[in-house]
């Protein structure tokens, strides 16, 4: 079992047509930023048994159903020959998951993050936290 293969890793594989090897397609999530607002942002991960992603924390949690595709499908009855019925093959085409854009300053995200690290590092206190709103009354 292998994952992160390039385009060329794949490609090379597949023009081999080795008898048994399959190649699926994984689910990831793309972090432009970074670890950047990574506590307000979550994470997903990887369910042990099934492979699916799911959010797990922050935003990535609230919006899993969102962000979450849904698996695709291919089913069909073949000979010993590999010669597919007629009339057996099911398809099911994959859906991508939504896109979720947030509107953050990064300069404000930034500085606060800067200054709650250096909170951390001098009084090490079990939580702290930051809100810095704009309200308009």
């Amino acid at each position: 079992k292998g994952s992160n293969l390039t385009y060329q890793q794949k490609d090379k594989i597949e023009k081999m047509k080795l008898p048994g090897v399959a190649l699926y397609p994984e689910t990831e999530r793309f972090y432009p930023n970074g670890n950047f607002a990574s506590l307000l942002i979550g994470m997903a991960q990887k369910n042990p048994d099934n492979g699916e992603l799911k959010g797990a924390m922050g935003v990535e949690k609230i919006f899993d159903s969102y962000l979450s595709g849904k698996r695709g499908m291919l089913s069909y009855v073949h000979d010993i020959w590999g010669y597919i019925a007629p009339n057996s093959k099911q398809e099911v085409a994959p859906q991508r998951g939504d896109d979720v854009h947030l509107t953050i300053d990064s300069n404000i995200q930034g500085f606060v993050e800067e200054a709650l690290n250096k909170l951390d590092d001098r009084f090490a206190p079990k939580d702290a936290f930051a809100v810095v709103m704009d309200a308009h009354t």
